[in-house]
């Protein structure tokens, strides 16, 4: 309180060799009041540091740009896009399977049909046509109209 000249006057003191090392600067304080370890109901009891203020004497904007930092995730994003795709294109990710492949490759016919097309390809799900069964169940020979041959699995109620 002295030597701020009295109560609530600020105390500035500046040290001009101080040694940084590593950005890191460490301050100490050392208690060497008077002071109290309870509350105070009133006035003043010893010595309070209320701001601390490190004013440096170099330039501090040694650090990357705006615009170095920018390019960095640029550059980042776009080689990742480019990994991805690269992954995709070759199977590794989300691609077609072999036997996706395989199926493609015996270029089989595959379609659409309303429940009247195939009830006439069937002959209605003839008994005579059934060729086969099982669990989900039977399985009938159908003609289309244009002379094609297909397989209908008539499913059975029972199946989920």
């Amino acid at each position: 309180m002295e030597e701020a000249g009295g109560i609530g006057k600020g105390v500035t003191k500046d040290f001009k060799n101080v040694t940084v090392k590593g950005s890191t600067l460490e301050i100490h304080l050392y208690w060497a009041g008077k002071g109290t370890t309870a509350i105070p109901n009133r006035g003043v009891y010893g010595p309070l540091i209320s701001a601390i203020t490190v004013t440096p004497n170099f330039d501090v904007s040694t650090g990357l740009s705006a615009g170095a930092i920018a390019g960095i995730v640029i550059a980042s994003v776009a080689a990742v896009v480019l990994i991805l795709i690269a992954l995709r294109l070759t199977g590794y990710l989300g691609g077609k399977s072999k036997e996706d492949e395989e199926i493609q490759a015996l270029k089989l016919q595959t379609g659409y049909f309303n429940l009247r097309q195939i009830k006439t390809a069937t002959n209605n799900f003839d008994p005579a046509n059934k060729i086969g069964g099982g669990g989900f169940g039977p399985v009938y020979k159908g003609v289309l109209s244009d002379g094609s041959v297909i397989a209908v699995k008539q499913l059975s109620s029972k199946s989920k």
